[in-house]
């Protein structure tokens, strides 16, 4: 078992498999960070021994990513270890797709979205043309993602009895959640995102493979094929959001299901890859312009999601 202060570990190699830590922050909010270390620079199935006197932080942190159990307690604090799970997760998988090593990908990974809006601003992007030619080409996002994906739940295959669609689907992960009980079809403008969830589904998830179809295009698909579709976090990046909502609704049976997430009025330098032409549109008015009956809204994190229903007539 190798012996650690939270200092040695953050700057640790990767690689590590048991470890104990020898002290704790002093300030409770910088434990994740100290957790997240460790995780990123421990094996699948490594483990982690800590001793805690307010174990809140860290069970919330592991409730998310890893195993968490009572090992031991004295009358000051309690010794838990903790326990990443043997699977591959998302940091390995796209390892193992580039060909890099797990610690370049937590490093890009780790940059997240400022790494994002360096390569829009180092990127021609004056004209629609070369927007699409940068979102179609570039790695940023495919790292971005990755550093926000949470496992993916695995359960009983329910026999799949419904038909779903996703525009934009990222590194896969609501694919891959939703092929455990339906059927899906996906499409990202993304060359890198299509790839790494081709690469997903042939060589971690098998078992979905028969569920899933990764698209090269989504114009040719026929209407009135899809019992639900999603598009989270694309419309705003559009030139035409209203056609593509267009499109999607037409691909929905009479009285399927549609969730959206946009923020069009998230624009400026933090988000310079949204179209701030776009600012003054909202959700709840595409919906109405469509035909669709908005039906919900819920918060995925900051975010407004909406939900909403294709009219039978």
């Amino acid at each position: 078992m190798t012996e650690l202060t939270c200092q040695e570990l953050l700057t640790a190699p990767f690689g590590l498999r048991e470890v104990l830590l020898l002290d704790t922050p002093t300030d409770l909010a910088q434990l994740p960070a100290v957790l997240q270390g460790w995780y990123h620079r421990s094996t699948p199935g490594g483990g982690l021994l800590i001793y805690l006197r307010q174990p809140e932080v860290a069970q919330d942190w592991a409730a998310r990513l890893v195993d968490m159990a009572e090992v031991g307690r004295d009358d000051e604090a309690v010794w838990y270890e903790l326990q990443r799970p043997l699977a591959a997760d998302a940091w390995d998988q796209l390892a193992a797709f580039t060909g890099e090593a797990r610690e370049a990908v937590v490093g890009k990974s780790s940059a997240g979205i400022f790494r994002t809006k360096t390569a829009w601003q180092e990127a021609d992007t004056a004209t629609p043309a070369e927007r699409a030619q940068f979102y179609a080409r570039t790695d940023a996002y495919l790292y971005e993602l990755v550093g926000y994906e949470p496992p993916i739940p695995v359960q009983p295959l329910a026999p799949a009895t419904t038909r779903h669609f996703e525009l934009a689907h990222g590194t896969g992960r609501i694919v891959l959640t939703v092929a455990q009980q339906a059927y899906i079809d996906a499409f990202d403008l993304s060359e890198p995102m299509r790839g790494f969830l081709k690469f997903r589904v042939e060589r971690y998830y098998p078992h979905l493979a028969a569920r899933i179809r990764v698209l090269d295009e989504w114009d040719s698909l026929p209407a009135d094929s899809y019992d639900a579709v999603h598009a989270y976090h694309v419309l705003e990046h559009l030139e035409d959001p209203l056609a593509s909502l267009r499109r999607l609704v037409a691909l929905l049976r009479p009285g399927g299901q549609i969730a959206v997430i946009a923020p069009f009025e998230a624009i400026g330098p933090e988000y310079p890859e949204h179209n701030p032409a776009l600012a003054h549109l909202t959700v709840p008015g595409l919906f109405a312009e469509v035909g669709v009956h908005l039906r919900e809204t819920w918060k995925v994190g900051e975010w407004d999601a909406f939900g909403g229903v294709k009219p039978r007539w």
